[in-house]
């Protein structure tokens, strides 16, 4: 499954990286990956911000009504493999 969306909010909780998508007027959570994977400068997550487009890509295992676990993910273009 693949997600294009704005991204609502991004974050951290133990022991991976989040964003919220709104995706077509439906909220997502995807689930990323642990901080650790994610500190390269050039990684995409790094430039998660509120309103910047998103698209998660091999998303599956629902984490809960509306949550992912995301393979990879771009943002400005930048692609990060997750997993």
């Amino acid at each position: 499954m693949t997600l294009t969306g704005s991204i609502l909010e991004a974050g951290y909780e133990h022991p991976d990286g989040y964003v919220k998508l709104d995706a077509g007027g439906k909220m997502w959570r995807v689930v990323l990956a642990p901080p650790t994977r994610m500190e390269n400068p050039r990684s995409a997550p790094r430039h998660a911000q509120g309103g910047t487009t998103a698209t998660g890509g091999g998303l599956s295992k629902p984490h809960g009504p509306g949550g992912a676990q995301g393979e990879r993910i771009t943002i400005s273009n930048k692609t990060t493999e997750l997993r």
